[in-house]
């Protein structure tokens, strides 16, 4: 295609106009710049606006702040009010509870120097064992109690906050709690669980076989039932019902097996009793072997005893009856291997009844003890204080 006539000189002038135009724009672009102050003044201005975007966040933060600092003010009254109201409930349940705890750790270490056994509030949310010994207000137990009266505080604690808390269903369960234990507090406990516990429904498990004849002498006459557990390869575990007594296991075995051990550990165990009530005292023994003292020894050691401090009650027929008897003597030794029959069983059981029943209260079931003297008298008695013996 042809330009037409002109067209190169048309662009040309074209040029020579935008060169004209774009140097005079740049001469008057270059009048617009700042001056060396007013750049300074645009930089302050800058720094303005920044610092006023800072103090208006500054301003939203401190108010932000404000109202949370306000929130924790509120908070934290209602915390304080919070933790009174709770440590005044929880020291009300405490209360209630170290009612039962005094009272249970009483009856298991009566005439101790500790008494006023309670719980207490530590800090704002400790509780601890507090108790007066020899009059002075102890804290904590471990500082002068021994591991057996710690144990004592466990359990009379598990037992006050069962009665507060399982008011309900009234069922415990007491497995091998007395490790630590000896005698006279076992069965002090099981009174206790007597007294207190009446009409709960317990249940006791023991691998000890003394624990659990103990049991059995406290408790059967309260209706208690007692088994052992055995294991029967095709039928698993198996519960066998457990004799409350020698007596029962005597009239089980009766005419059917031999009891001629039956009737030693009875002898014994009855004489043991005795002469434990009486403080009738014997040659010292070391450990098990205390356990282990043979009848004709306990007898002649009571006999010796009474002949000091009861010389008439000495002379009572149901001595001469055991000690002139061939069936006692045999029975007294542990090597015997003759069976006792028929009615020497009879014969020697009438006459351990003869000798329980002269030193056993019929109104109260305990034993005449020593350490309880009738006043004005020279005479012990039971502890209900009914049935007396003279004693010098």
């Amino acid at each position: 295609m042809t330009p037409p006539d002109g067209f190169d000189d048309d662009i040309i002038r074209l040029r020579h106009c935008c060169e004209t135009g774009a140097a005079k724009a740049e001469e008057e672009a270059g009048k617009l710049g700042l001056s060396e102050q007013e750049q300074k003044v645009a930089i302050a201005l800058s720094y303005i606006r920044t610092l006023e975007g800072q103090v208006r966040d500054y301003e939203r933060a401190q108010r932000v702040i404000d109202a949370y600092e306000a929130q924790i003010l509120t908070l934290d009254a209602i915390f304080e009010r919070f933790v009174a109201v709770q440590n005044a409930a929880l020291q009300s349940v405490l209360d209630t509870i170290s009612a039962d705890v005094g009272k249970f750790y009483a009856k298991l270490h009566p005439e101790e120097s500790v008494d006023n056994v309670r719980l207490t509030m530590v800090g704002e949310e400790g509780v601890e064992f507090q108790y007066a010994f020899h009059g002075q207000e102890v804290q904590p137990p471990r500082k002068y109690l021994s591991e057996s009266h710690l144990n004592s505080l466990g359990v009379v604690l598990f037992l006050a906050n069962a009665r507060i808390f399982n008011k309900q269903a009234k069922f415990l369960v007491l497995d091998d709690i007395v490790t630590s234990f000896d005698t006279s507090h076992r069965r002090r406990l099981l009174r206790l669980l007597r007294d207190e516990f009446s009409d709960w429904q317990i249940i006791i498990l023991s691998h000890e076989s003394v624990w659990f004849e103990i049991i059995k002498k406290e408790m059967a006459q309260h209706g208690w039932k007692f088994h052992e557990v055995r294991a029967d390869g095709p039928n698993g575990i198996v519960l066998d019902a457990s004799p409350a007594s020698l007596k029962e296991i005597i009239a089980q075995k009766k005419g059917k097996d031999d009891v001629t051990n039956d009737l030693r550990k009875l002898l014994e165990m009855v004489l043991k009793e005795i002469c434990a009530s009486l403080e009738v005292k014997v040659a010292f023994r070391f450990n098990d072997w205390n356990e282990k003292r043979m009848a004709d020894e306990l007898i002649n050691q009571l006999r010796s005893t009474l002949g000091n401090k009861s010389p008439d009650l000495k002379k009572h027929a149901v001595f001469s009856d055991m000690a002139g008897s061939a069936l006692v003597a045999n029975l007294v030794s542990h090597d015997n291997t003759d069976n006792i029959v028929g009615e020497d069983i009879d014969v020697l059981l009438e006459d351990i009844e003869k000798l329980v029943s002269l030193f056993t209260c019929p109104e109260c079931e305990r034993y005449i003890s020593a350490k309880i003297e009738v006043p004005g008298e020279k005479a012990i008695s039971c502890k209900c204080g009914k049935t007396r013996i003279p004693w010098n």
